[in-house]
Parts: C-alpha cells; structure tokens; sequence
C-alpha cells in the first residue's frame, strides 16, 4: 500500500511498473513509460520509497549465480508509441533457445535468491499471468482465476495447494481478475507463516491470504 496522492512529494508511489530489478543492498529500482504524477521511475527498500532515478531495470534479462545471461527475447508492437507492448518470442541463456515446451507467452525473467533456474508448468496454464515468489515458495496466479493463486515448492517440486477466497469475501463468484503481472506479493515472516496479497478491482476490496506451510491448512482471502 503506498501514498499515490497529491502531497505525497517525495515519497510518491508508481501506479504501476513495466520493468523492475533488485540491487545487492536489497533496494528495487522500477520503470514504468507513464505515471500520473510524472515519476516513471522509483526506488524502494524496506517498504519505503528512497528515490525515484532511472536506474535502467529490465525485467527481460537476468544473470544466474553462475554469470550465464538470460533473456526473453521479445518483439515490441509498437516501439515508440508502446514501449510496454511487446510479444514474447524466446528464452534464451548466453544467446543460446532453451525450450520450454510447457511455457506461454512469459512476460518476465527472475531468479528467486539467486539460484538456479527452476522451470515449472503454472498450475493456471495459459491463463497465466502474474508471478512471484517468497521463502522456498513460487506463487502464481492467472488472469481469468478470480483470485485463485497456486503453490509450488521450489526445492521439490511438491504443490502444496491452491488458495482460493473465502466466503467472507464472497467467494470466487465475487472476486475479480488479476490482469497484472505484480498482481501478486507475498512475504515470509519471521514465524514462518507467509502472507500473500493480490489485487482485487472488484467490489472495493483487498485480498490477503495468510497461509502456515507446516499446517498443510489454507486460510481463505479476507
């Protein structure tokens, strides 16, 4: 949740970004081709905004841990006017195709702490539309899922579940799609319990799943 409101000044949060990458410090440059407030740009880190310069993040191009550059390579729509639209074409590592039979239409490239890549079918298929990852853990979601969000354990492989909202939020008839990339955030806090927020734009609402892995017990969104 930021402050996107006049008099934020300095501490102005982006509506949305296109582009973003995580320095060694732990600080998250972003880029977006528009914003509101005229900051395209933003720099975040421990839930604070600490500045707003362009720091050229992509998030089509990623270095494992063992230097090899990865890329998707992609051809933009209309470069010039659109310089978010683009069609994915490819995965490739120092320039060489990896295959992934199993993928569609990736939008962005990440490695979660660093290891080694992991390749995975996301349990929404080719509904697939947003990702992100906490812990041990890799989140994805789809566009038409109304708020239906898979588990999958990075180190094993195992899916431990789905989660789905509750009815106390009115259950998937009354939950909107997620028609975002970063429509997923989740955290790991200190206890172990992760909590995992998405975005909702139906009925005025949020969605927040808590969720205990030890418990093997999902907590419905409220």
């Amino acid at each position: 949740m930021g402050n996107s409101f006049s008099g934020a000044s300095n501490k102005w949060v982006q509506g949305f970004f296109v582009h973003m990458n995580t320095a060694p410090d732990g600080s998250c440059h972003t880029w977006s081709h528009w914003d509101e407030g005229g900051k395209k740009f933003g720099v975040y880190k421990d839930g604070d905004v600490v500045g707003n310069t362009n720091a050229h993040p992509n998030s089509l191009e990623v270095k494992d841990k063992a230097g090899r550059l990865w890329k998707l390579e992609a051809e933009y729509v209309d470069r010039k006017n659109n310089e978010y639209d683009f069609v994915p074409k490819a995965i490739t590592c120092d320039g060489k195709e990896v295959k992934f039979p199993d993928l569609f239409q990736p939008t962005a490239l990440a490695l979660a702490g660093n290891r080694e890549p992991i390749r995975f079918v996301p349990g929404a298929g080719r509904e697939a539309g947003c990702v992100t990852a906490a812990g041990d853990y890799v989140l994805t979601g789809g566009w038409k899922e109304r708020g239906r969000i898979w588990v999958k354990r990075m180190s094993d492989g195992a899916k431990p579940g789905v989660f789905e909202p509750g009815p106390i939020v009115g259950g998937v008839e009354n939950t909107g799609w997620i028609d975002i990339l970063t429509g997923i955030t989740a955290f790991e806090r200190s206890n172990g319990e992760y909590l995992v927020f998405i975005e909702e734009d139906y009925k005025a609402k949020s969605i927040l799943y808590r969720w205990k892995p030890w418990s093997f017990i999902f907590i419905s969104g409220m």
